[in-house]
């Protein structure tokens, strides 16, 4: 009852390979109870509630109890493997019902008491993991962090430990992939969320869930159930082997998930009391590895430094094609296939960081860079912002999936910006060498960020070298003209480099080759009060193009 002497029941079976279920009923029976089944495969869960609890082993000290915040709680060896969701106050009296259909199924040392009996087991911040393998044929879950999933079609594993409330020590949960080609889901969920091993692998994830999906092809994307979809648009990221992926409670109860250090997402709505106690949760899709998973404190949010002036850190989607230098460089050494690498780095309205500068080295090989709202590229076809270098020497840019033109030509050497400038208004710019080559049509809104730094290599021998992140105060001045000065002409290097003569009075000169053209400068508006263009033609039978 109520107020009656005793709480609950504990008990230890004498086996683990017998079925049974235990629990609290109503008297009347079409009422909500609490009944545990513990079948014989050894697994624990709620009856008639899809997933599963945890394991149990022969001897085990199970209590099942209703605890001070009137909660139906199970304990396991003193870990807490369930609470529900659900305060009893108005549902007594309870009974408690045991059944099992095998005569060899016994319950030791099975009594009623007043209060837990053995002390409760909780994580210490800074902790490694203890995990408790939801399926304990095919996942093997160590004590050290560790948690590896060895056979079968779908495995999922609970911590043992949990985040008791908000005004606990421990603020988050560090993940740590052993392989980058694996379907794995990490993240907090409730005890009392239910769902099966299958709901949980697919797009509607689970309930109460927060987290983040790791793929095969080394991307990770947030997961918020609170949101519409759950997988969160424009927030994949790319991971690597030892990555340290964090999910983080801030000071205003809202979630930072971070990947490396880099922020990719920040949840919308913030956790209440309501959503806890939470336990870090795994769920593998493929025969995978985590080590080293740990609990955080504020003080352990280390975060490596994504500022102005570094360089560009890059994850590559093909380890067999694509070398990622510290430096900020990338170099395609072999490989058929285009490989995609991935900058650690977003641009905001409010980072520092809002554009990128980079060289390359030859112009003859295609390479594309891309500031992308959906931080993924699959085609050409997918394309926000992108100035692609091709092996012919000439440059063409794209915006919102769509070409805007062939912009003239590039030479080995040329430094490149992709920015986000906020003249009268938010617009991509994309310069060469100090010359604004292109701003965006349309202006830019708070649907439009993040903004990511993506890539695609589709030649062999290409190389990106010397890519830093970018301030305002950063960017290239533009190279200014003004009226009555001679234009700036700067060699296109089409053909042959000894095939033209640039002058600085504006004079340019086929001397030898085929063919030859030239860049100048730049009419960057139309209240510019460059008005027009003027040049003197020396001979009138040479066929030249000049114009706009």
């Amino acid at each position: 009852t109520v107020n009656g002497p005793a709480t609950g029941v504990t008990f230890s079976p004498n086996r683990n390979n017998k079925g049974f279920r235990i629990g609290f009923r109503q008297s009347d029976q079409t009422l909500p109870y609490f009944l545990f089944q513990f079948n014989s495969q050894g697994r624990i869960s709620r009856l008639d509630f899809s997933g599963c609890l945890g394991v149990f082993s022969e001897r085990d000290v199970l209590e099942l109890f209703i605890n001070s915040d009137r909660k139906v709680e199970l304990r396991n060896n003193g870990w807490v493997m369930y609470i529900s969701r659900e305060v009893v106050d108005s549902m007594y009296p309870f009974y408690i019902e045991y059944y099992s259909t095998d005569a060899q199924m016994t319950l030791g040392n099975f009594r009623w008491i007043s209060g837990p009996v053995l002390p409760l087991k909780s994580l210490a911040p800074g902790n490694t993991i203890e995990w408790g393998g939801r399926d304990v044929f095919r996942m093997n879950a160590g004590v050290f962090g560790d948690a590896f999933y060895v056979s079968g079609s779908y495995a999922s594993s609970a911590s043992l430990g949990y985040i008791p409330d908000l005004s606990s020590s421990v603020k988050g949960v560090r993940f740590v992939p052993r392989q980058s080609d694996k379907y794995v889901y990490v993240g907090l969920t409730t005890f009392s969320s239910e769902c099966t091993a299958s709901e949980f692998g697919d797009t509607t994830v689970r309930d109460l869930m927060y987290g983040f999906f790791l793929t095969n092809d080394r991307r990770v994307q947030a997961v918020d159930a609170d949101t519409n979809t759950r997988l969160v648009p424009g927030t994949i990221s790319g991971y690597s082997i030892g990555s340290a992926i964090d999910l983080r409670i801030l000071s205003d109860n809202s979630l930072e998930y971070v990947v490396d250090g880099d922020v990719i997402y920040r949840s919308l709505l913030k956790l209440d009391q309501g959503r806890f106690p939470m336990v870090a949760e795994v769920s593998f899709r493929d025969v995978a590895a985590l080590t080293n998973t740990t609990w955080l404190r504020t003080e352990d949010f280390s975060k490596i430094a994504v500022v102005p002036l570094n360089p560009v850190v890059w994850t590559g989607f093909d380890s067999t094609a694509v070398s990622l230098g510290a430096n900020g460089g990338v170099y395609k050494f072999s490989g058929s296939a285009t490989t995609y690498p991935i900058a650690q780095g977003r641009i905001t309205f409010t980072t520092s960081i809002q554009g990128v500068r980079y060289s390359l080295l030859t112009n003859d090989k295609e390479i594309w860079l891309y500031l992308q709202t959906v931080n993924w590229i699959s085609s050409s076809s997918r394309t926000d912002y992108a100035i692609k270098c091709d092996t012919d020497g000439y440059m063409w840019l794209y915006q919102r999936t769509l070409l805007v033109s062939r912009i003239g030509a590039y030479a080995g050497g040329d430094t490149f910006e992709i920015r986000v400038n906020n003249v009268n208004g938010t617009y991509v710019e994309f310069a060469r060498n100090g010359y604004l080559l292109y701003r965006s049509t349309t202006v830019l809104s708070s649907k439009d960020v993040p903004l990511s730094l993506n890539m695609q290599i589709k030649t062999t021998g290409s190389n990106v070298t010397s890519a830093i992140w970018l301030a305002r105060e950063h960017f290239t001045p533009e190279q200014s003209i003004s009226a009555e000065t001679p234009v700036t002409v700067i060699p296109d290097l089409y053909a042959a480099t000894v095939s033209v003569n640039i002058y600085g009075n504006g004079t340019a000169i086929r001397s030898s080759g085929t063919s030859a053209t030239a860049s100048y400068g730049v009419l960057k508006t139309r209240d510019s009060d460059i008005r027009g263009l003027r040049f003197r033609v020396d001979q009138n039978y040479r066929d030249v193009y000049i114009g706009y």
